[in-house]
């Protein structure tokens, strides 16, 4: 028996001794989880904590101090609402806690009273404008009645009659509330008109929209000028954007700031503070968009001459963080990723390139030249270089004469691009070396560009010796260009090495050889491109250019010139003639082509259709490669389309 009295002491003394390290399922517990309360009452949560967790501290928070306060672990109520209240153990936070919801409520007898505190603060203590005076309440109904005992500085309804300086005024404030009444003075200064001429003359000098994208001149003795013994001082809140000299700071994005105004009269004792909120303009998409092309260029990403393949940046993350989509208009020969296809012949691709942050995006653009890829066997690049001249199709375009006279139409019946071994007639034309619209006479500038315009005039007769006579003219605006080219001819009328004023820019106009291309009606401005792609192809050889040195005058002002190419979306046709005739002179020097039609009847021996049959058709032709006494014939056939614009 004494032996079994044993065993039940020890199992009993095991299972208190042994299960009391062991953590309970629960920590702390409360009877209620939602607590009603007025305004003013105390109440106690009485929250439990189990016996394992007795050496620990509860804590009590509460969402809203404006509605419940925690004083001496009891809830005490002060405003009118609902919030959460969170018990927890001080160790864990995290783990063991409650949350209780409290609403609280005011009982009648207060409810005046309520009212009449939450109607001061709506008031305030300084009225500089009109104010609009509450009258109703929006949870209570409730009755609100205002007497000034200064009417005719601040009306009952909240109207201010401003003195020069500030002015105190008594307002009694009375509330209604079933049958009880709560009656107080609030005191309030009417601030004198003295402090707002200085505050709107001050303020006027920062953007009205409040949006500062520049730097500012304050000034404080122009402001002072109605005012001399005011003191006036200011600061921004925030000078890593706008400082207190007045400079802008462009930060990364928009950021909120304030400008403060102190304005006080010492031998007065009044002063007051204004603060007006301003925004300090971030970065634009545009501008993120031009620090990454600073970026891409100083990297050298793209070079202008392109030989092998690019490696493309895909993100920008510097002082901030963009993607970057890249584009090709001509994938053949480049890829968007950057690999690189080298062609027949120099070709200018534009790579494009969409700079995005978040829905923000700009586009950039970049031009560059890839060269063309080069043979061990000469007939071999011979060949090549047919193939860019053997088109399968040959086009046919409507396009609009546009210029100082009424546009008209004309008709571009299709071509092929025979290279044709002829140099440019260049007939002298040069400008007497005093003449005034010759700047530079025997002054020579490096040849950086090629810039092609037209003359704009579209009128009879305006062909080359038109504008030799016009520019000798000097009674015109001031105007000169290096070269005239129409259908038949071309003049020179300025050395190449000179300046001309042509571009309308210094560099252009500097470094630039200025051709214009003529437009009057009756010449054929097809043939015009072919003769002006030959003499640039000439003028680039002859000055080591390449054919991304060929400009419109449009990338040095934005003029829409030249204006019959760009309308009509021709330019990257010129530039293939370019690029033809360029490859023709610098590769093909030692070659010999001869070109005949077999189809003599729609079209001659250069390759140009002169009798469209005016439906699809078939045109053929040959071409006789003589290269190092070796003679090699190749016929070709390309289809005619029918005219585009029928």
């Amino acid at each position: 028996m004494r032996g079994l009295k044993f065993i039940v002491l020890f199992l009993v003394l095991f299972m208190f001794y042994g299960c009391k390290g062991e953590e309970p399922t629960w920590a702390i517990s409360a009877e209620y989880f939602e607590y009603n309360m007025m305004v003013g009452e105390e109440l106690d949560p009485n929250i439990e904590i189990h016996p394992y967790y007795k050496k620990q501290t509860l804590v009590l928070e509460s969402a809203d101090e404006s509605i419940v306060m925690i004083e001496n672990g009891l809830l005490k109520a002060v405003g009118i609402g609902r919030t959460e209240v969170r018990a927890y153990l001080e160790d864990y936070p995290d783990e063991h806690y409650l949350e209780l919801t409290v609403i609280v409520g005011i009982a009648d007898e207060h409810i005046a009273e309520y009212v009449l505190d939450w109607v001061k603060t709506q008031i305030g203590t300084e009225i500089d404008e009109p104010k609009t005076f509450p009258t109703t309440h929006p949870d209570y109904q409730v009755e609100i009645e205002y007497e000034s005992d200064d009417p005719e500085v601040l009306t009952n309804t909240g109207i201010p009659y401003k003195k020069e300086f500030d002015v105190e005024v008594g307002l009694e404030i009375t509330v209604r509330y079933k049958d009880y009444v709560a009656t107080d003075v609030l005191d309030i200064t009417v601030i004198g008109y003295a402090f707002s001429v200085i505050h709107n003359n001050f303020y006027q000098q920062l953007p009205l929209g409040r949006r500062i994208v520049k730097d500012a001149t304050i000034r404080l003795d122009t402001i002072k000028t109605s005012y001399p013994t005011a003191v006036i001082s200011w600061h921004s809140t925030n000078t890593a954007v706008f400082t207190n000299a007045g400079k802008y700071i462009q930060p990364l994005d928009d950021t909120v700031f304030q400008i403060v105004l102190t304005i006080s009269f010492p031998e007065r004792g009044l002063e007051h503070t204004y603060y007006e909120t301003f925004t300090a303009v971030g970065m634009s998409i545009y501008d993120k968009a031009e620090i990454v092309e600073a970026w891409i260029y100083d990297q050298e990403y793209i070079p202008e001459f392109i030989g092998s393949d690019l490696e493309l940046p895909s993100v920008y993350d510097a002082e901030f963080k963009v993607t970057l989509e890249w584009s090709s208009n001509k994938p053949e020969v480049i890829t968007s990723a950057g690999k690189i296809s080298l062609p027949n012949k120099n070709e200018l691709v534009t790579l494009t390139c969409k700079v995005v942050s978040g829905k923000d995006q700009a586009i950039l653009t970049f031009k560059a030249e890839v060269a063309a890829r080069t043979f061990t066997d000469k007939w071999e690049a011979i060949e090549a270089f047919l193939g860019e001249i053997f088109l399968p199709e040959i086009k046919t375009q409507k396009y609009l004469v546009a210029g100082v006279a009424a546009s008209f139409y004309k008709y571009n019946y299709g071509y092929l691009p025979f290279y044709i071994q002829e140099k440019s007639v260049v007939t002298p034309d040069l400008l007497p070396a005093d003449h005034k619209f010759r700047p530079s006479p025997g002054q020579s500038y490096t040849r950086k560009y090629v810039v092609i315009h037209d003359t704009a005039n579209n009128t009879a007769g305006a062909g080359v010796l038109m504008h030799s006579q016009f520019i000798k003219n000097t009674d015109r605006s001031s105007s000169s260009w290096h070269y005239t080219v129409d259908d038949t001819l071309i003049y020179q009328h300025i050395p190449d090495m000179e300046v001309a004023w042509h571009a309308g820019e210094a560099d252009g106009n500097r470094y630039g050889i200025g051709i214009e291309t003529c437009i009057n009606p009756e010449a054929d401005y097809t043939i015009v491109m072919q003769r002006t792609a030959k003499l640039t192809a000439e003028l680039l050889a002859k000055y080591g250019l390449t054919l991304n040195d060929v400009k419109q005058h449009y990338d040095f002002t934005q003029k829409d010139c030249p204006r019959v190419m760009r309308t009509n979306k021709r330019w990257d046709e010129f530039l293939n003639l370019v690029s033809i005739e360029y490859m023709g002179l610098t590769r093909f020097a030692d070659v010999k082509f001869e070109w005949e039609s077999l189809s003599k009847s729609v079209m001659n021996d250069r390759g140009y259709i002169i009798n469209h049959p005016g439906v699809e058709t078939t045109v053929t032709y040959k071409v006789k490669v003589t290269y190092n006494n070796e003679t090699r014939e190749y016929t070709h056939s390309s289809k005619l389309l029918p005219p585009s614009w029928n």
